[in-house]
């Protein structure tokens, strides 16, 4: 889509063009999990992580199902763990 067309699509819209999607999601909404599982993701994949990191600092941030991934530093919702004891502190403090 050119420019011209987005400009012209966007002033079709009576709505804050800037705030809202077009158009609802595409996708079927994820089963609903337990506590549970939400927790056993959560030690799974920072076990991962920490199995798999050995330069520190690193940079964690928490997704959908709990689910833990390593992000860049300039990520706005990263949480930096600088040695292999603050990770373990973190996981007794948040996921246990």
């Amino acid at each position: 889509m050119s420019y011209e067309q987005a400009m012209r699509h966007s002033r079709n819209h009576r709505k804050d063009r800037f705030t809202q999607q077009c158009s609802g999601p595409v996708h079927e909404p994820d089963a609903t999990r337990t506590p549970d599982q939400t927790r056993a993701n959560e030690l799974c994949s920072l076990e991962r992580i920490a199995e798999r990191e050995q330069d520190y600092p690193i940079y964690i941030k928490p997704l959908s199902g709990g689910v833990y991934v390593t992000v860049s530093e300039r990520d706005s919702f990263a949480t930096k763990i600088e040695s292999r004891d603050e990770l373990n502190d973190f996981i007794r403090d948040f996921v246990v």
